[in-house]
């Protein structure tokens, strides 16, 4: 996934798939992202590609994962009950990277990537 997100358009993709994602606010300040949302983004960006394939199969395992949920009001309503940290006008969290999670993937990378991409860019929201 991290070849394709490392050419400026694929990150270009992400980004916007990032920000269009259901987030969730309050004393986390947005940093957490709804993955089945997210995914299904990417999805439609990468139509075609190996990153198609594999948020697809995200979305399948979070729909099959989620015993119920819920969701209040209508920016809500495409939530699909898995959050995934993904800070956006701010790097990862100093501290991430000693979680076992951060340690057995790439997202620790792809995170700072997109913050990078994204400085790069000018973009804040």
């Amino acid at each position: 996934m991290l070849n394709i997100a490392s050419t400026n358009e694929g990150l270009k993709k992400i980004i916007f798939a990032r920000f269009a994602s259901i987030t969730f606010r309050g004393k986390y300040g947005g940093n957490y992202i709804d993955l089945g949302h997210f995914c299904g983004l990417l999805s439609s960006e990468f139509k075609g590609t190996d990153i198609d394939d594999l948020a697809t199969k995200v979305v399948e395992t979070v729909k099959s994962s989620v015993i119920e949920s819920g969701q209040l009001g209508d920016r809500l309503a495409k939530a699909t009950g898995i959050s995934i940290y993904f800070p956006f006008n701010s790097p990862p969290n100093s501290y991430y990277k000693d979680l076992d999670f951060a340690k057995a993937c790439v997202w620790l990378d792809l995170l700072e990537k997109i913050h990078d991409e994204r400085k790069r860019l000018g973009l804040s929201f």
